[in-house]
């Protein structure tokens, strides 16, 4: 099955943090570009001026690449100028109130507005420009799905107006499967299976979208058959350095056959896949990275692995730091620890197993995640988490707890604690905004989670609370929320529908309307007057209970900056992951808030032997030399072996360069070694744990 045919205009890529989804997004769209289409390649999630991974810039006008598509970082509010310039009339003169408080109001009040602009200018791309294609690097799979329902959830809040009308077309073209492919990303491990398992049901199945099949990255391929393993063996015994190779060699099978059973629900739900080998560089070059995966991407049968360069010895250090991060007591001295970091950097697994470390130290620990993937249950070895907290059943001197947050949940029981009276309270549970603001859009989850963390903290119920917060960009929306909801409620925007008019009827309002300012008129003619309306009666529903949010506000602000409460900035070896981890430390010292240290995680081990270690030279070949199954491959097996070898230490070696450059050097890091086995059980965790509480780097 070919990734994506002729006709599709719009191609989406999404998948599980950490695997790798923004290099396939690259290759899709450098494959598109080699087969001669104008490609532009659209990421949303990010603040960088430049690309993360290609390191070009990046802005909301289309930027070339020398790879030969453009890039462009798609901003709700130039979006939405651009909108209102194409389809209104006069929609020039407004362009400075796009750059004004109250449209900055609007935006963060009305559900799903922001999204809803980004995925209009997509639209826009992919129908009305010049482009012959759309490749959409889209967030990680639990913000995807959240992004998927933008369309409809906005019609049904939104029920006539230009919004409706945009959000259904929108609609049309994300679910017309000859002009939409949606590509989902994996790895072979059991969780990123099932994840990518789970969007296929709700793509292809729910929503009937067009899904190519299931790009399963940086697969282990094997270069030799157990039998030659054997038999290589006995013919090099007592040659140390031929055991080197022989031992990477099983290593390199052991991973292969754990990979096939993991991939094996794919097969058994008949979900098509096209497999990339793992490519392993000396160092990280993204460019040539890119390039050579989509090569694979081009042969829908999938390809051999390319052949391993022999970089010649190693030579560099681990990165510096100011000290080795302490794990195992972290908690001492804590009340709060908040774990940060980019996607698929095992920042949950660390979460929990941080959780591990203080229950067998004597607490009671509650771990609670914000993240919408089920990422945390799956760790502990639970089927699920609910916004109650559930003790984990671990065997230790403390308690081990764990929750998912709900922020529906969390929202209703805020407003049941802070409205002012039965009216209000049932006025703002009947509002359509409401309805959608408290579930999954507007950032709702991060406010909500601000919440809980301050609710949780002043019980005083548990020693030490530790926060696992979605990927870095939301995280960072996790650090805004409590501000959020205050400047919504003091701002322009509410002041321009609340105050006029009060609590009163519509008829009222319609008045109000007529003789109103420029702003409100453009803002009817924008969105239509019924969205309008409903906006206001629920801003004016809520300003009742500003002065309880600001108060909340500023104590959760307060809890964050006290000295028991510190951030884990947890990472990958990889040059994306360590840019993040560095904009996320220099925001946090912006704001005075305490870092505890860095953990990398899935760090590529050394080869066998080391890596002082020289290549293999021709005695270690030749002693392998008599063992090769030409039924297998054409390859000699020593050639293959050395391959596996060099291969194993390129992959540690491109992550100790990485974390030299990119880690700053006053902060206290922990490495842990990359695991053949994914986590899903608690003896699992525990042995995770074990990991962390090692004492050296």
């Amino acid at each position: 099955m070919k990734p994506f045919g002729d006709s599709h205009r719009l191609i989406i890529v999404s998948g599980k943090g950490g695997v790798g989804k923004s290099v396939l997004a690259a290759a899709v769209a450098r494959r598109s570009a080699a087969a001669g289409r104008r490609t532009v390649l659209v990421t949303l999630d990010t603040r960088d001026d430049r690309h993360p991974l290609l390191d070009v810039p990046l802005r909301y006008e289309p930027q070339p690449t020398p790879l030969g598509f453009a890039v462009s970082r798609v901003d709700a509010f130039q979006a939405a100028a651009e909108y209102a310039r194409r389809t209104l009339p006069f929609g020039g003169v407004y362009e400075s109130f796009f750059k004004g408080r109250a449209f900055r109001d609007f935006a963060a009040a009305a559900p799903g507005f922001e999204e809803l602009m980004c995925l209009g200018k997509l639209y826009n791309l992919a129908v009305q420009s010049d482009f012959d294609r759309v490749v959409f690097d889209a967030p990680a799979t639990g913000h995807f799905r959240d992004l998927l329902a933008v369309p409809r959830l906005t019609q049904q809040a939104v029920r006539v107006g230009p919004l409706n009308h945009n959000a259904r077309k929108i609609e049309d073209l994300l679910l017309d499967p000859d002009r939409t492919r949606v590509l989902i990303a994996t790895l072979a491990e059991e969780m990123p299976v099932r994840e990518a398992l789970e969007l296929v049901a709700l793509c292809r199945d729910e929503l009937r979208m067009g899904v190519g099949p299931v790009l399963v990255n940086r697969r282990v391929v094997p270069r030799c058959t157990a039998a030659e393993l054997e038999a290589a063996g006995n013919a090099a015994a007592g040659s140390a350095a031929a055991g080197h190779l022989l031992d990477e060699g099983r290593r390199a099978r052991d991973a292969a056959e754990i990979q096939a059973a993991a991939l094996a629900p794919l097969a058994a739900a008949r979900v098509a896949t096209l497999e990339i080998p793992r490519i392993a560089q000396p160092r990280h070059d993204a460019a040539a990275l890119v390039e050579t995966v989509a090569g694979y991407l081009a042969d829908s049968a999938g390809l051999p692995p390319p052949p391993v360069a022999d970089a010649g010895p190693a030579a560099f250090d681990v990165a510096p730091a100011a000290e080795t991060l302490a794990l195992d007591a972290l908690a001492a001295g804590r009340r709060i620890v908040v774990c940060c970091g980019s996607g698929g950097v095992g920042k949950t697994t660390s979460a929990a197993a941080l959780g591990v470390l203080a229950a067998r130290r004597g607490l009671k620990v509650q771990v609670m995640t914000i993240d919408p993937a089920r990422r945390l249950a799956q760790a502990m070895g639970m089927d699920a988490l609910s916004h109650e907290p559930q003790r984990v059943p671990l065997e230790a001197p403390g308690e081990l707890w764990a929750m998912m947050l709900d922020s529906k949940h969390a929202f209703d029981e805020l407003v049941e604690t802070y409205a002012p009276s039965e009216r209000v309270k049932s006025t703002i549970f009947a509002n359509p905004y409401y309805q959608q603001l408290s579930t999954t859009l507007g950032g709702s989850r991060e406010l909500m989670a601000m919440e809980q963390v301050l609710e949780t903290a002043e019980s005083g119920a548990y020693d030490l609370l530790i926060v696992d917060t979605p990927p870095s960009q939301h995280a960072l929306d996790f650090l805004d929320a409590p501000e959020r909801i205050v400047n919504l409620l003091d701002g322009s925007l509410t002041g321009l529908l609340v105050r006029p008019y009060g609590l009163a009827a519509r008829a009222q309002f319609n008045l109000f309307r007529q003789s109103s300012a420029m702003t409100l008129k453009f803002f009817e003619r924008f969105t239509g007057v019924q969205m309008l309306a409903d906006l206001s009666d629920f801003l004016l529903a809520f300003s009742s209970m500003f002065d309880g949010f600001k108060e909340r506000s500023h104590r959760v602000r307060a809890l964050m900056r006290e000295a028991s409460t510190s951030f884990l900035l947890i990472c990958a070896p990889e040059p994306a992951s360590l840019r993040q981890v560095e904009q996320f430390a220099a925001r946090l010292r912006r704001d005075g808030l305490g870092i505890a240290g860095v953990l990398a995680n899935r760090v590529h081990p050394a080869p066998s032997g080391g890596l002082d270690e020289p290549a293999p030279d021709a005695a270690t070949l030749a002693a392998l030399s008599a063992a090769g199954d030409r039924a297998f491959s054409d390859d000699p097996l020593p050639e293959r072996l050395a391959d596996v070898w060099r291969e194993v230490r390129n992959l540690h070696t491109a992550d100790h360069l990485a974390l030299r450059a990119g880690l700053p050097p006053d902060v206290p890091l922990k490495t842990v070694p990359r695991l053949a086995e994914d986590l899903h059980s608690l003896g699992h965790l525990e042995d995770f744990a074990n990991r962390l509480a090692e004492d050296p780097r």
